[in-house]
């Protein structure tokens, strides 16, 4: 978790295994309407052994949306949507080089010392 005002708190968290049975990442800022958390956006990524972040889901509360790109099925077989995979993967880009612009990075090297 990371505060860095006057942006929205960003919270990075394992949240167990994905649909491809690889270690399953979320990464979310969080605000607040009524008292209850919103994620604004909270996207999930699976990572892969050689360390490429691979979109999994996409939500933002604020405007009712929620998309899975990848999961499995009752039969445990492994579904995609590769136009939301790509479509995930360019806005992940972009959020993730607004991350460092916001300062992010800086905040969470000085919460590690």
């Amino acid at each position: 978790r990371t505060e860095n005002q006057p942006y929205m708190r960003l919270v990075i968290e394992y949240i167990g295994t994905g649909p491809r049975n690889l270690p399953h990442i979320s990464v979310c800022h969080y605000g607040e309407q009524n008292r209850d958390l919103m994620r604004d956006p909270d996207m999930t990524f699976e990572i892969a052994a050689d360390g490429r972040w691979l979109p999994v889901s996409f939500r933002n509360d604020y405007v009712g949306q929620a998309e899975e790109a990848v999961w499995q099925n009752e039969q445990g077989v492994v579904l995609c949507r590769p136009r939301l995979v790509m479509e995930l993967q360019s806005f992940a880009r972009t959020w993730n080089k607004n991350i460092g612009e916001q300062g992010f990075v800086q905040a969470a090297k000085s919460l590690a010392v």
